[in-house]
């Protein structure tokens, strides 16, 4: 049996933009990504005709006194639309999912979904996510790897005023 085996490494890169002007009536949101992984590595077999997939966290940690809601954004380092493991010149596509099955884009500026933040300082929410690998790619049997970087928006902005950095 013919094993192509991929590991993807995790890299946090911005924590928090928030759109001042647009909402200004509704409560500051302040909060970071405390935590994010990490991604255990994945025995994938071309042959064998099954997606493969793991889940990792992320964790969200409440800064101020209210509540939020945020969106996630996730980038890998490929250019495009599509996120690609990689080893040299040899690659293997893969998508990012909610528990739902819907992905991601790859773009670091396309919030999706609704994490709502509890409120009070130090409060935390923890969503799962996964990384995939549709079935009946073919690829040599070596270590493959990619690095991603997130992003939490409030909740209903797709600009970014000050993003905190980590």
């Amino acid at each position: 049996m013919r094993h192509t085996q991929f590991l993807l490494a995790l890299g946090i890169t911005a924590t928090l933009a928030v759109s001042g002007a647009a909402h200004a009536a509704s409560p500051p949101c302040n909060a970071q990504i405390s935590n994010a992984g990490p991604i255990a590595a994945i025995s994938y077999d071309p042959f064998d005709g099954v997606a493969r997939d793991v889940t990792f966290a992320v964790e969200f940690t409440n800064n101020g006194a209210d509540a939020c809601t945020l969106s996630l954004a996730v980038k890998s380092q490929a250019t495009g639309s599509s996120r690609y493991f990689k080893n040299g010149a040899q690659q293997l596509l893969y998508v990012v999912e909610w528990p739902d099955g819907s992905d991601f884009p790859n773009d670091i500026n396309a919030p999706q979904g609704s994490i709502s933040l509890p409120a009070g300082v130090g409060k935390t929410k923890t969503i799962t996510l996964r990384v995939k690998v549709p079935a009946g790619l073919m690829a040599p049997a070596k270590t493959y790897s990619d690095l991603l970087s997130f992003r939490a928006f409030k909740a209903g902005t797709s600009t970014q005023s000050k993003p905190a950095r980590k």
